[in-house]
């Protein structure tokens, strides 16, 4: 998958849409940032689905779920979709 922070904005937007993402599955989120990212979304929505849920065909996973939780996801990077994910996955995990 491309980085696709440039598609979103910079630093800021990539955290609102991170918060987005998280308020799909119920996670803890900022809803004030939520609603910042939910048009930002879009760019993700493409492979994404408009619901996060994602699509086996082309290999965009679900970000909904636990499912790209992994170790290394720790560590988000602001250069990359993976922030939202890895934000996610240290809710979830308590960390």
């Amino acid at each position: 998958m491309p980085p696709m922070a440039a598609a979103v904005g910079g630093a800021e937007e990539v955290r609102n849409v991170a918060h987005y993402v998280l308020s799909l599955s119920n996670s803890p989120h900022d809803s004030v940032r939520a609603q910042l990212g939910k048009s930002k979304f879009a760019a993700c929505a493409a492979c994404h689905g408009a619901t996060g849920k994602g699509n086996p065909a082309i290999g965009a996973p679900n970000l909904t779920d636990d499912t790209g939780c992994t170790a290394g996801a720790s560590r988000p990077s602001s250069t990359s979709s993976t922030t939202a994910r890895s934000t996610r996955c240290r809710r979830r995990r308590g960390s």
